[in-house]
Protein backbone atom coordinates (compact mmCIF):
# COMPACT_ATOMS: atom_id res chain seq x y z
CA UNK A 1 0.00 0.00 0.00
CA UNK A 2 1.35 3.42 -0.98
CA UNK A 3 1.34 6.26 1.52
CA UNK A 4 -0.44 9.36 0.25
CA UNK A 5 1.82 12.38 0.63
CA UNK A 6 2.47 15.63 -1.16
CA UNK A 7 5.75 16.95 -2.46
CA UNK A 8 5.59 19.68 0.16
CA UNK A 9 5.30 17.08 2.92
CA UNK A 10 8.30 15.16 1.59
CA UNK A 11 10.42 18.30 1.34
CA UNK A 12 9.40 19.41 4.84
CA UNK A 13 10.21 15.97 6.30
CA UNK A 14 13.67 16.01 4.72
CA UNK A 15 14.31 19.50 6.10
CA UNK A 16 13.13 18.42 9.59
CA UNK A 17 15.39 15.35 9.61
CA UNK A 18 18.37 17.45 8.54
CA UNK A 19 17.60 20.17 11.12
CA UNK A 20 17.67 17.56 13.89
CA UNK A 21 21.12 16.28 12.90
CA UNK A 22 22.75 18.74 10.47
CA UNK A 23 26.36 17.61 10.96
CA UNK A 24 25.66 13.93 10.45
CA UNK A 25 27.74 12.28 7.75
CA UNK A 26 25.99 9.11 6.67
CA UNK A 27 27.85 5.85 7.14
CA UNK A 28 26.40 2.42 6.46
CA UNK A 29 26.92 -0.07 9.29
CA UNK A 30 30.00 -2.21 8.61
CA UNK A 31 28.03 -5.47 8.78
CA UNK A 32 25.63 -4.28 6.06
CA UNK A 33 28.25 -3.40 3.44
CA UNK A 34 28.43 -5.80 0.52
CA UNK A 35 31.68 -6.57 -1.28
CA UNK A 36 33.59 -3.42 -2.07
CA UNK A 37 30.75 -1.13 -1.07
CA UNK A 38 31.82 2.12 0.54
CA UNK A 39 30.55 3.29 3.89
CA UNK A 40 28.62 6.14 2.26
CA UNK A 41 26.41 4.02 -0.02
CA UNK A 42 23.14 4.32 1.79
CA UNK A 43 20.59 1.97 3.22
CA UNK A 44 17.10 3.21 3.91
CA UNK A 45 16.88 0.81 6.86
CA UNK A 46 19.62 -0.24 9.28
CA UNK A 47 19.61 -3.43 11.32
CA UNK A 48 21.87 -4.94 13.93
CA UNK A 49 24.24 -7.79 12.97
CA UNK A 50 21.46 -10.35 13.41
CA UNK A 51 19.19 -8.48 10.98
CA UNK A 52 16.95 -7.39 13.85
CA UNK A 53 16.08 -4.03 15.42
CA UNK A 54 15.23 -2.19 12.23
CA UNK A 55 15.53 1.60 12.25
CA UNK A 56 15.70 4.28 9.56
CA UNK A 57 19.15 4.71 8.07
CA UNK A 58 19.84 7.41 5.51
CA UNK A 59 18.24 10.84 5.33
CA UNK A 60 15.58 9.68 2.83
CA UNK A 61 14.81 6.61 4.95
CA UNK A 62 14.29 8.84 7.98
CA UNK A 63 12.04 11.25 6.06
CA UNK A 64 9.87 8.53 4.51
CA UNK A 65 9.53 6.67 7.81
CA UNK A 66 8.48 9.91 9.47
CA UNK A 67 5.79 10.28 6.80
CA UNK A 68 4.40 6.82 7.57
CA UNK A 69 6.22 4.46 5.20
CA UNK A 70 6.80 1.20 7.10
CA UNK A 71 10.39 0.04 7.53
CA UNK A 72 9.68 -3.26 5.75
CA UNK A 73 8.61 -1.31 2.66
CA UNK A 74 11.73 0.83 2.80
CA UNK A 75 13.86 -2.30 3.14
CA UNK A 76 12.24 -3.66 -0.03
CA UNK A 77 13.61 -0.59 -1.81
CA UNK A 78 17.25 -1.16 -0.89
CA UNK A 79 19.53 -0.83 -3.88
CA UNK A 80 17.36 1.77 -5.58
CA UNK A 81 17.70 5.53 -5.63
CA UNK A 82 15.17 7.96 -4.23
CA UNK A 83 13.71 7.96 -7.77
CA UNK A 84 12.84 4.31 -7.17
CA UNK A 85 11.90 4.05 -3.51
CA UNK A 86 9.71 7.16 -3.24
CA UNK A 87 7.29 6.29 -6.09
CA UNK A 88 7.27 2.65 -4.94
CA UNK A 89 6.18 3.57 -1.40
CA UNK A 90 4.22 6.81 -1.85
CA UNK A 91 1.77 8.41 -4.25
CA UNK A 92 4.47 10.73 -5.64
CA UNK A 93 5.76 10.29 -9.20
CA UNK A 94 9.45 10.13 -10.01
CA UNK A 95 8.87 13.33 -12.00
CA UNK A 96 7.61 15.28 -9.00
CA UNK A 97 10.04 18.14 -8.20
CA UNK A 98 10.18 17.00 -4.56
CA UNK A 99 11.36 13.54 -5.65
CA UNK A 100 14.03 15.13 -7.87
CA UNK A 101 15.08 17.24 -4.87
CA UNK A 102 15.15 14.17 -2.59
CA UNK A 103 17.32 12.31 -5.08
CA UNK A 104 19.80 15.21 -5.17
CA UNK A 105 19.95 15.26 -1.35
CA UNK A 106 20.57 11.51 -1.33
CA UNK A 107 23.28 11.78 -4.02
CA UNK A 108 25.18 14.39 -2.03
CA UNK A 109 24.76 12.44 1.20
CA UNK A 110 26.18 9.37 -0.54
CA UNK A 111 29.21 11.40 -1.64
CA UNK A 112 30.01 12.10 2.03
CA UNK A 113 28.43 15.50 2.60
CA UNK A 114 26.97 16.36 5.97
CA UNK A 115 23.19 16.29 5.90
CA UNK A 116 23.13 20.10 6.10
CA UNK A 117 25.55 20.40 3.16
CA UNK A 118 23.60 17.79 1.17
CA UNK A 119 20.45 19.83 1.70
CA UNK A 120 22.17 23.11 0.74
CA UNK A 121 23.77 21.60 -2.36
CA UNK A 122 20.55 19.98 -3.57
Amino acid sequence: MKIEITGEQLTAAIREVVAENPERVYEAPQHMRIGGQTSAECYYVHTDVDGENQQPGCVIGHALFRLGVPLWQLADGEGTTAFGVIPATTTLSDRDPAVVFANRVQDRQDLGATWADALRQA
